[in-house]
């Protein structure tokens, strides 16, 4: 993960001269929060120079809400927006740490207290649930913040007709699949799953992270994720990690799996967001009303080129009819 100068250097990188001047004279402004940066001092500063001058005056944390003031100032939510949430990602990533140093110290100091029965174990006890209270809260903030962070990757995702199961019917569009109980006469081709039914995204990723959401809403069975290019096609599929698939998928009953992994999860999915980290070898999905991981794959080995990979499930005569959509991401 790249640190906070680096996260601001590479977003001054993409304003180009004008803008990039327009930035410094921000700076350059009395009504900057923790004091304006002198003239004198930004006069020639080229990027790289910026950024240390804004971590000197205001450390990491507020360089990075100063250049998130600047860039709504500029009409430029966009790195506003990025720039916010990583400064609320570097705060959140303090707090476990944080929070054991506080709870050691209450502990040491409410020991000296339970020696007095009246109220010592009260109070001890009272504390101890605060903590896991507090705990669990912190676990949510966590969850939302890499949530937040996870949809800056968003891409725009497009089913490809050609890959798709002869029992499945796509809209116009490429955004929304559905099985049906009628087969098309369509060409088997070598892309093409003949037996599942499966479909890929029209894109490929070979590097970086991308992101994206689908509705799964009102379905009683469907898998998502990512496959290899190299993936079986034809024929029986065993879904699996060691056949090139890192997915999760609703089966009947109401039962969330992660290949042979049972999933746990607060209440009927809705919407999922999938997430690939191609260089971390990881692969995540989140319920993205409750902001919760659901699963990840860590540590895998990607060595060609992945696909976004969807199954709305078999039709079984209507109960099942619902499409899954991929939806646009909303930056809440």
């Amino acid at each position: 993960m790249t640190t906070a100068k680096e996260e601001l250097w590479k977003t001054l990188q993409e304003l180009n001269e004008k803008h990039f001047k327009e930035f410094q004279w921000f700076l350059k402004g009395s009504d900057v929060a923790g004091g304006h940066i002198a003239e004198a001092r930004l006069d020639g500063a080229d990027r790289q120079d910026t950024v240390d001058l804004m971590v000197q005056k205001y450390h990491c944390d507020g360089a990075l809400e100063t250049a998130a003031w600047i860039f709504e100032k500029m009409n430029r939510n966009d790195l506003s927006k990025r720039l916010r949430t990583r400064g609320e990602s570097e705060r959140l990533t303090g707090f476990p740490s944080n929070l054991k140093v506080v709870s050691t110290k209450l502990e040491q100091e409410l020991s000296i207290l339970v020696s007095q029965p009246s109220y010592g174990r009260v109070m001890l006890t009272t504390v101890n649930l605060l903590k896991g209270k507090l705990t669990q809260q912190m676990e949510t903030l966590l969850d939302k913040a890499k949530l937040s962070r996870a949809q800056q990757f968003a891409v725009d995702v497009t089913l490809d007709p050609n890959t798709a199961h002869p029992n499945l019917t796509l809209s116009h569009d490429g955004k929304q699949v559905y099985s049906s109980s009628v087969k098309q006469n369509l060409p088997d081709n070598p892309e093409r799953f003949d037996s599942a039914v499966n479909a890929l995204g029209k894109h490929s990723f070979s590097s970086g992270r991308f992101y994206y959401e689908v509705q799964v809403e009102g379905k009683t069975s469907w898998d998502l994720g990512v496959a290899r290019e190299s993936v079986n096609r034809k024929g029986s599929i065993n879904a699996s990690p060691e056949n090139g698939f890192w997915t999760i998928g609703l089966r009947t009953g109401g039962i969330y799996k992660a290949s042979t992994v049972h999933l746990s999860v607060k209440s009927p999915l809705k919407k999922v967001g999938v997430l690939l980290d191609y260089e971390k070898g990881l692969v995540s999905f989140f319920d993205v009303d409750c902001a919760e991981i659901i699963h990840s794959f860590k540590d895998c080995s990607f060595k060609e080129k992945l696909y976004p990979f969807f199954s709305p499930g078999t039709h079984r005569d209507g109960q099942n009819s619902r499409p899954l959509i991929i939806c646009p991401v909303s930056h809440d």
